[in-house]
């Protein structure tokens, strides 16, 4: 079987999903049932959904019970547009009573694995429905070709070999643990921008932040004039001998404004990642918006030459944000590669250096 990660960043195979549900449950002694062959849900007829299928059921340490199913989506549907749609969908799939569903939703390439929680249906002896709770959750994970799974994989192997209870399936799940990991990673990588640039980090002790010498300066910073309370030279030290006086000019003596430099930078970029989400960065000739390169800022840093990656922000990244999306000529469908005109006020020259 191939490794958790493998399968979450391929394109949807039923065979390699399966394997890994009947290795999530096969260490347990919860009531876990994947089916040998998946059975075909009928559904009614609907222009976003090719097909549903039962792929199986799991039963917690509470009693509780998770429905498992796979659910095509059309090709044309647009996912975003369409949830009360596919909402509405699930109702139908939903043959029995479940406290929560666990679903993929396949679409050519891309798929998304979601978790449905607070789904509880009565019924009475002859099978008929006597009370619902309709209030639903859904947490998803985007998956397949271009996508990020790291986080994916980590939050589901957690599952696995466990006695699994409701609560274990939404904190795998759960949006503020996902958004507590995220930001907790968010502050460690803004700290670790600003102690390259001023050689300080400030650490929690107790209540309240210390401030921490960890190295020299970067060359191009002259906030600090007295080195010698500095444990170690700064990294760059040896191999990049240069000065940038506009940059130092800036920012010397001053380290709010390499914060707050950081804090735009990052900003810019996770903005960046959304668009290139949506498929807008790169977008060949003759290809629709939508249609571009959904890994073209890492593709871009791994290609350009050694030398040059230091500087990437300088050589790279600014001309992107301050010259390519500043420009209506980048959407022009005559250019090789196509980007989106963004000069609505999202990306300003806030000072006209290197800092912007």
């Amino acid at each position: 079987m191939k490794n958790l990660r493998q399968i979450l960043l391929s394109p949807y195979c039923q065979e390699d999903w399966i394997s890994f549900l009947k290795e999530l449950f096969a260490h347990n002694s919860g009531t876990g049932v994947i089916l040998q062959k998946p059975q075909r849900i009928e559904l009614p007829k609907s222009e976003k959904v090719r097909e549903a299928y039962e792929l199986g059921s799991y039963e917690t340490t509470e009693g509780r019970l998770i429905g498992i199913y796979q659910v095509n989506i059309s090709e044309n549907m647009l996912f975003y547009r369409n949830k009360v749609g596919l909402r509405q969908l699930m109702k139908n799939i939903y043959k029995y009573n479940v406290d929560g569903v666990l679903v993929v939703f396949v679409q050519e390439k891309k798929w998304r694995l979601s978790y449905i929680s607070e789904i509880i249906k009565e019924v009475d002896e002859k099978g008929k429905i006597i009370k619902e709770i309709t209030n639903e959750r859904r947490f998803t994970y985007l998956l397949g070709e271009g996508e990020k799974t790291k986080t994916a994989a980590d939050r589901l192997q957690l599952l696995v070999g466990k006695e699994l209870s409701l609560e274990d399936f939404k904190n795998a799940f759960a949006v503020e643990a996902l958004n507590n990991d995220f930001f907790d990673r968010y502050k460690d990588i803004y700290e670790d921008f600003v102690q390259h640039i001023t050689g300080v980090r400030y650490e929690k002790k107790g209540n309240k932040y210390i401030e921490n010498k960890k190295h020299q300066p970067h060359p191009n910073f002259d906030g600090y004039k007295d080195y010698k309370d500095y444990p170690m030279p700064h990294p760059d030290s040896e191999t990049k001998l240069f000065k940038n006086r506009k940059f130092q000019n800036l920012l010397v003596e001053n380290e709010k404004a390499v914060r707050d430099f950081v804090k735009r930078m990052m900003g810019r970029i996770v903005f960046l990642y959304f668009i290139q989400k949506k498929g807008w960065l790169a977008v060949p000739k003759g290809k629709n918006w939508g249609e571009g390169n959904y890994d073209y800022l890492y593709q871009l840093y791994k290609e350009i030459p050694r030398k040059d990656q230091p500087y990437f922000y300088e050589k790279y990244l600014a001309p992107l944000f301050f010259e390519c999306f500043t420009d209506k000529k980048s959407e022009s469908e005559t250019n090789d590669l196509r980007f989106p005109y963004l000069n609505g006020g999202l990306i300003k020259h806030k000072i006209n250096t290197l800092i912007r």
